[in-house]
Protein backbone atom coordinates (compact mmCIF):
# COMPACT_ATOMS: atom_id res chain seq x y z
CA UNK A 1 0.00 0.00 0.00
CA UNK A 2 2.88 2.36 0.76
CA UNK A 3 4.14 2.28 -2.81
CA UNK A 4 0.64 3.16 -4.04
CA UNK A 5 0.53 6.23 -1.79
CA UNK A 6 4.03 7.25 -2.86
CA UNK A 7 3.07 6.92 -6.52
CA UNK A 8 -0.16 8.89 -6.06
CA UNK A 9 1.63 11.76 -4.28
CA UNK A 10 4.30 11.83 -6.98
CA UNK A 11 1.64 12.02 -9.72
CA UNK A 12 -0.07 14.95 -8.00
CA UNK A 13 3.15 16.84 -7.30
CA UNK A 14 4.67 16.25 -10.76
CA UNK A 15 1.42 16.99 -12.59
CA UNK A 16 1.38 14.02 -14.94
CA UNK A 17 1.68 10.24 -15.24
CA UNK A 18 4.72 10.50 -17.51
CA UNK A 19 6.69 12.77 -15.16
CA UNK A 20 5.78 10.59 -12.19
CA UNK A 21 7.00 7.48 -14.03
CA UNK A 22 10.27 9.22 -14.80
CA UNK A 23 10.80 10.28 -11.16
CA UNK A 24 9.93 6.82 -9.87
CA UNK A 25 12.06 5.10 -12.54
CA UNK A 26 9.17 2.93 -13.69
CA UNK A 27 6.82 2.73 -16.67
CA UNK A 28 3.73 4.85 -17.34
CA UNK A 29 1.41 1.79 -17.41
CA UNK A 30 2.77 0.81 -13.98
CA UNK A 31 2.00 4.27 -12.57
CA UNK A 32 -1.47 4.24 -14.13
CA UNK A 33 -2.21 0.82 -12.65
CA UNK A 34 -1.13 1.93 -9.16
CA UNK A 35 -3.50 4.91 -9.31
CA UNK A 36 -6.27 2.59 -10.48
CA UNK A 37 -5.62 0.22 -7.55
CA UNK A 38 -6.00 3.11 -5.12
CA UNK A 39 -9.27 4.15 -6.75
CA UNK A 40 -10.52 0.56 -6.51
CA UNK A 41 -9.49 0.42 -2.85
CA UNK A 42 -11.45 3.55 -1.93
CA UNK A 43 -14.26 2.99 -4.41
CA UNK A 44 -14.13 6.51 -5.88
CA UNK A 45 -12.14 8.26 -8.64
CA UNK A 46 -9.30 10.41 -7.34
CA UNK A 47 -8.93 12.51 -10.47
CA UNK A 48 -11.35 14.10 -12.90
CA UNK A 49 -10.05 13.13 -16.34
CA UNK A 50 -10.48 15.89 -18.91
CA UNK A 51 -8.88 14.72 -22.11
CA UNK A 52 -5.32 13.82 -21.21
CA UNK A 53 -5.37 16.08 -18.16
CA UNK A 54 -5.76 14.75 -14.61
CA UNK A 55 -7.55 17.17 -12.26
CA UNK A 56 -7.43 16.27 -8.59
CA UNK A 57 -10.98 16.05 -7.26
CA UNK A 58 -12.25 16.43 -3.65
CA UNK A 59 -11.57 12.79 -2.75
CA UNK A 60 -8.14 13.01 -4.32
CA UNK A 61 -7.32 16.22 -2.42
CA UNK A 62 -8.25 14.56 0.86
CA UNK A 63 -6.14 11.51 0.12
CA UNK A 64 -3.24 13.66 -1.07
CA UNK A 65 -2.97 15.47 2.29
CA UNK A 66 -3.33 12.27 4.30
CA UNK A 67 -0.94 10.31 2.09
CA UNK A 68 1.77 12.98 2.46
CA UNK A 69 1.40 12.77 6.24
CA UNK A 70 1.56 8.96 6.22
CA UNK A 71 4.69 9.01 4.07
CA UNK A 72 6.30 11.58 6.35
CA UNK A 73 5.45 9.52 9.43
CA UNK A 74 6.75 6.35 7.81
CA UNK A 75 10.00 8.09 6.94
CA UNK A 76 10.37 9.26 10.54
CA UNK A 77 9.64 5.78 11.89
CA UNK A 78 12.17 4.27 9.49
CA UNK A 79 14.83 6.75 10.62
CA UNK A 80 14.01 6.12 14.28
CA UNK A 81 14.26 2.36 13.86
CA UNK A 82 17.55 2.66 12.02
CA UNK A 83 18.82 4.85 14.84
CA UNK A 84 18.12 2.04 17.31
CA UNK A 85 21.07 0.21 15.79
CA UNK A 86 23.43 3.14 16.42
CA UNK A 87 25.27 2.82 19.72
CA UNK A 88 26.37 6.45 20.00
CA UNK A 89 22.99 8.16 19.62
CA UNK A 90 19.42 7.64 20.77
CA UNK A 91 17.00 8.47 23.57
CA UNK A 92 17.30 6.52 26.83
CA UNK A 93 14.39 6.26 29.28
CA UNK A 94 15.63 5.94 32.86
CA UNK A 95 13.52 5.20 35.93
CA UNK A 96 14.82 5.94 39.42
CA UNK A 97 13.89 7.36 42.80
CA UNK A 98 14.04 11.10 43.42
CA UNK A 99 17.18 10.76 45.53
CA UNK A 100 19.01 8.81 42.82
CA UNK A 101 17.90 11.29 40.16
CA UNK A 102 19.06 14.20 42.28
CA UNK A 103 22.28 12.95 43.88
CA UNK A 104 23.55 9.91 41.95
CA UNK A 105 22.62 10.08 38.26
CA UNK A 106 24.00 13.57 37.50
CA UNK A 107 27.59 12.40 38.08
CA UNK A 108 27.22 9.42 35.75
CA UNK A 109 25.26 11.33 33.09
CA UNK A 110 27.96 14.00 33.01
CA UNK A 111 30.57 11.30 32.37
CA UNK A 112 28.39 9.47 29.81
CA UNK A 113 27.38 12.63 27.95
CA UNK A 114 31.02 13.61 27.51
CA UNK A 115 31.61 10.32 25.68
CA UNK A 116 28.30 10.26 23.77
CA UNK A 117 27.13 13.86 23.19
CA UNK A 118 24.39 12.81 20.72
CA UNK A 119 22.46 10.90 23.39
CA UNK A 120 19.26 12.28 24.90
CA UNK A 121 17.54 11.18 28.10
CA UNK A 122 14.22 11.11 29.89
CA UNK A 123 14.22 10.61 33.66
CA UNK A 124 11.13 9.10 35.27
CA UNK A 125 10.83 9.26 39.06
CA UNK A 126 9.18 6.65 41.27
CA UNK A 127 9.87 4.24 44.09
CA UNK A 128 11.54 0.92 43.38
CA UNK A 129 8.31 -1.01 42.77
CA UNK A 130 7.00 1.64 40.39
CA UNK A 131 10.30 1.59 38.51
CA UNK A 132 10.08 -2.21 38.21
CA UNK A 133 6.50 -1.99 36.88
CA UNK A 134 7.48 0.59 34.29
CA UNK A 135 10.40 -1.57 33.18
CA UNK A 136 8.18 -4.64 32.80
CA UNK A 137 5.66 -2.55 30.84
CA UNK A 138 8.37 -1.24 28.46
CA UNK A 139 7.80 2.33 29.67
CA UNK A 140 11.49 2.73 30.52
CA UNK A 141 14.72 1.12 29.26
CA UNK A 142 16.61 0.78 32.55
CA UNK A 143 15.99 1.39 36.22
CA UNK A 144 18.07 2.29 39.26
CA UNK A 145 16.64 1.07 42.56
CA UNK A 146 17.64 0.77 46.22
CA UNK A 147 15.31 -2.11 47.16
CA UNK A 148 16.28 -5.76 46.74
CA UNK A 149 13.53 -6.63 44.27
CA UNK A 150 13.91 -9.74 42.14
CA UNK A 151 11.82 -10.79 39.12
CA UNK A 152 12.30 -13.65 36.67
CA UNK A 153 12.21 -11.28 33.68
CA UNK A 154 14.63 -8.74 35.14
CA UNK A 155 18.39 -8.69 35.52
CA UNK A 156 19.50 -6.90 38.71
CA UNK A 157 23.11 -5.80 39.10
CA UNK A 158 24.34 -4.14 42.33
CA UNK A 159 26.45 -1.07 41.50
CA UNK A 160 27.37 0.50 44.82
CA UNK A 161 26.24 0.84 48.42
CA UNK A 162 24.57 3.89 49.89
CA UNK A 163 25.39 4.93 53.45
CA UNK A 164 22.67 6.18 55.78
CA UNK A 165 22.97 8.75 58.53
CA UNK A 166 20.74 9.92 61.38
CA UNK A 167 20.59 13.72 61.37
CA UNK A 168 19.29 16.28 63.82
CA UNK A 169 18.91 20.08 63.78
CA UNK A 170 22.33 21.61 64.28
CA UNK A 171 21.26 23.63 67.31
CA UNK A 172 19.74 20.69 69.17
CA UNK A 173 21.79 19.74 72.23
CA UNK A 174 22.72 16.09 72.82
CA UNK A 175 25.11 14.44 75.28
CA UNK A 176 28.72 14.64 74.09
CA UNK A 177 29.07 10.88 73.61
CA UNK A 178 27.67 8.10 71.46
CA UNK A 179 23.94 8.26 72.02
CA UNK A 180 21.67 5.69 73.61
CA UNK A 181 18.08 5.08 72.43
CA UNK A 182 16.83 6.82 75.59
CA UNK A 183 18.58 10.03 74.48
CA UNK A 184 16.22 10.24 71.48
CA UNK A 185 12.87 9.39 73.03
CA UNK A 186 11.79 13.02 73.42
CA UNK A 187 12.23 13.71 69.72
CA UNK A 188 9.98 13.25 66.68
CA UNK A 189 10.75 11.69 63.32
CA UNK A 190 10.65 13.05 59.81
CA UNK A 191 10.27 9.98 57.65
CA UNK A 192 9.35 8.59 54.25
CA UNK A 193 5.74 7.89 53.34
CA UNK A 194 4.02 4.58 54.15
CA UNK A 195 4.07 1.75 51.61
CA UNK A 196 7.57 2.37 50.24
CA UNK A 197 10.62 0.17 50.55
CA UNK A 198 12.62 2.91 52.26
CA UNK A 199 9.89 3.44 54.90
CA UNK A 200 9.76 -0.29 55.65
CA UNK A 201 13.54 -0.29 55.89
CA UNK A 202 13.53 2.62 58.37
CA UNK A 203 10.68 1.14 60.44
CA UNK A 204 12.57 -2.14 60.83
CA UNK A 205 15.73 -0.23 61.65
CA UNK A 206 14.12 1.74 64.49
CA UNK A 207 12.41 -1.39 65.77
CA UNK A 208 15.79 -3.13 66.01
CA UNK A 209 17.28 -0.32 68.11
CA UNK A 210 14.23 0.08 70.32
CA UNK A 211 12.90 3.35 68.90
CA UNK A 212 9.77 2.13 67.11
CA UNK A 213 7.56 4.25 69.39
CA UNK A 214 9.04 7.60 68.36
CA UNK A 215 6.22 9.89 67.19
CA UNK A 216 6.17 10.77 63.50
CA UNK A 217 6.00 14.50 62.90
CA UNK A 218 5.91 14.44 59.09
CA UNK A 219 5.76 11.94 56.21
CA UNK A 220 6.91 12.81 52.70
CA UNK A 221 8.05 11.19 49.46
CA UNK A 222 11.08 13.48 49.18
CA UNK A 223 14.46 13.01 50.85
CA UNK A 224 15.18 16.65 50.11
CA UNK A 225 12.07 17.70 52.07
CA UNK A 226 13.09 15.44 54.97
CA UNK A 227 16.48 17.13 55.19
CA UNK A 228 14.90 20.58 54.96
CA UNK A 229 12.44 19.80 57.76
CA UNK A 230 15.32 18.69 59.98
CA UNK A 231 17.07 21.99 59.21
CA UNK A 232 13.86 23.71 60.34
CA UNK A 233 14.01 21.85 63.67
CA UNK A 234 10.94 19.70 62.99
CA UNK A 235 12.60 16.45 64.14
CA UNK A 236 15.16 13.76 63.36
CA UNK A 237 15.54 11.78 60.14
CA UNK A 238 17.49 8.90 58.66
CA UNK A 239 18.55 9.82 55.13
CA UNK A 240 21.19 8.81 52.57
CA UNK A 241 24.52 10.32 53.60
CA UNK A 242 24.98 11.81 50.13
CA UNK A 243 21.80 13.86 50.59
CA UNK A 244 22.82 15.10 54.04
CA UNK A 245 26.43 15.98 53.18
CA UNK A 246 25.83 19.60 52.02
CA UNK A 247 23.75 20.73 55.05
CA UNK A 248 26.15 18.92 57.39
CA UNK A 249 29.06 20.84 55.86
CA UNK A 250 27.06 24.08 56.15
CA UNK A 251 26.26 23.28 59.82
CA UNK A 252 22.52 23.30 59.22
CA UNK A 253 22.13 19.74 60.53
CA UNK A 254 24.45 17.36 62.36
CA UNK A 255 24.97 13.60 62.20
CA UNK A 256 24.27 11.54 65.30
CA UNK A 257 26.17 8.43 66.39
CA UNK A 258 24.40 5.65 68.30
CA UNK A 259 26.31 3.54 70.77
CA UNK A 260 27.17 0.04 69.52
CA UNK A 261 25.21 0.56 66.33
CA UNK A 262 26.24 1.17 62.73
CA UNK A 263 23.58 2.12 60.25
CA UNK A 264 23.31 -0.54 57.52
CA UNK A 265 24.10 0.34 53.95
CA UNK A 266 21.61 0.09 51.12
CA UNK A 267 22.50 -1.30 47.73
CA UNK A 268 22.05 0.73 44.55
CA UNK A 269 21.18 -1.67 41.73
CA UNK A 270 20.76 -1.41 37.98
CA UNK A 271 17.79 -3.33 36.56
CA UNK A 272 16.99 -4.11 32.93
CA UNK A 273 15.02 -6.69 30.97
CA UNK A 274 16.72 -10.04 30.43
CA UNK A 275 15.19 -10.78 27.04
CA UNK A 276 13.71 -8.87 24.12
CA UNK A 277 15.00 -6.22 21.76
CA UNK A 278 17.28 -3.62 23.27
CA UNK A 279 18.44 -0.58 21.33
CA UNK A 280 22.20 -0.39 20.78
CA UNK A 281 22.32 2.93 22.65
CA UNK A 282 20.65 1.33 25.69
CA UNK A 283 23.09 -1.57 25.60
CA UNK A 284 25.96 0.92 25.52
CA UNK A 285 24.41 2.82 28.43
CA UNK A 286 24.12 -0.39 30.46
CA UNK A 287 27.73 -1.37 29.70
CA UNK A 288 29.00 2.05 30.74
CA UNK A 289 26.95 1.95 33.94
CA UNK A 290 28.47 -1.41 34.85
CA UNK A 291 32.00 -0.17 34.24
CA UNK A 292 31.67 3.33 35.75
CA UNK A 293 34.65 3.75 38.07
CA UNK A 294 32.78 5.93 40.57
CA UNK A 295 30.81 2.81 41.58
CA UNK A 296 33.96 0.98 42.59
Amino acid sequence: MLVLFETFVTVVESGSISKAAEQLTTTQPSVTRRVQLLEEEFGVPLFDRIGKRLILNKAGSLLFERAKLMLKNFSQVRDDIRMLDEADRGNILIGAGLTINQFVLPTFLYFFHKKYPKMTYKLVSGNSRHVLEKLLNYEIDVGLITTDIDHEAIERLPLKTSELVLIAPFATVFPERALLPDDLREHSLITYQQGTGFRRFIDELFKDIGLSQLPIRLETDSIEVMVKMVENEMGLAVVPKIAAAPPIAEQKVKPLTLQNFDFPKRSLSLIYRKVGFQAAAVERFIDELKAFQEWQ
